[in-house]
């Protein structure tokens, strides 16, 4: 998978404009290496792509929800 790839596919599932924050927390990454995949300074990771593609076959109904994370003013 490339990052032209990526970014579709991520984009569908997590939303156009969040889903590199959403895909780091789904992937246990920060943000920024996120974002390395999504410039293509970095290889997409096998499990990333795994991660993506299962979450393809789900019905919309059982794809899990991605929130934000609260802000420090929130804790």
């Amino acid at each position: 998978m490339n990052n032209v790839e990526l970014a579709e596919r991520a984009g569908a599932l997590l939303g156009r404009n969040r889903w590199r924050a959403a895909l780091g927390r789904l992937a246990g990454v920060h943000y920024a290496t996120a974002k390395r995949w999504s410039s293509g300074e970095l290889a997409v990771p096998v499990y990333v792509q795994t991660i993506i593609g299962l979450m393809e076959r789900l019905p919309p109904e059982q794809r899990p929800v991605v929130t934000r994370s609260r802000q420090r003013s929130e804790l």
